[in-house]
C-alpha cells in the first residue's frame, strides 16, 4: 500500500479513475449528473494548485484518491474515491486518516449525498458525525465534521 502526494502527472489518470470510481454514485443518483462525473481535464488542473491531493497505488497503478484544503483553519476533506476493484479493503479508511494528517488541523467536513449509505457509514466509522443537510439541485447532501482531534 501507497498513499502519496499527487502532482501534476497524475492527473490523467486520476479523472480517468474519478469517472469510474464516482460511477455507482451517479447510478445511485439518476436525476442530475454529478459534478465528479462532468469534470474535465482543464478544469482539475484548474482546481489542482488549491488543493492537497493524494494518491493510493498498487503496483504502481492509481486505486484511490482524495483532496482536501485548509479554509478558515478547518479541513475541507472532498473526491474520496476508490477504484471498485479495490473497495472494502481498507483503502478509503486509510486515505482518509492520510488527508486529516497531511491537511493538519482539528476540525474537518465533508459531503456526501444521503442516499449514500456506504459513504456515510465509512465517515461515521472515522468519527464523522451528521451536522445538517441542505438541498443542491434535486440531491440531498449531507454534511458531516469531525471537530477537535488531530490527526
Amino acid at each position: 500500500m501507497n498513499i502519496r502526494l499527487a502532482n501534476a502527472d497524475d492527473l490523467p489518470a486520476l479523472l480517468r479513475l474519478q469517472k469510474l470510481a464516482f460511477q455507482s454514485e451517479a447510478e445511485r443518483y439518476p436525476e442530475t449528473e454529478i459534478a465528479p462525473m462532468r469534470q474535465t481535464l482543464p478544469e482539475l488542473v484548474k482546481e489542482f494548485p488549491k488543493y492537497t491531493m493524494l494518491v493510493a497505488e498498487q503496483g504502481g497503478e492509481p486505486i484511490g484518491s482524495v483532496r482536501g484544503r485548509v479554509v478558515n483553519g478547518r479541513g475541507e476533506i472532498g473526491r474520496l474515491m476508490v477504484h471498485p476493484t479495490w473497495r472494502a479493503q481498507g483503502w478509503g479508511k486509510c486515505l482518509m486518516r492520510e488527508i486529516e494528517a497531511a491537511l493538519d488541523v482539528t476540525n474537518y467536513i465533508l459531503f456526501t449525498g444521503e442516499q449514500s449509505v456506504g459513504n456515510l457509514k465509512l465517515y461515521e466509522s472515522l468519527g464523522y458525525v451528521r451536522s445538517g443537510q441542505f438541498k443542491a439541485g434535486p440531491l440531498v447532501m449531507v454534511e458531516l465534521t469531525k471537530t477537535g482531534v488531530l490527526a
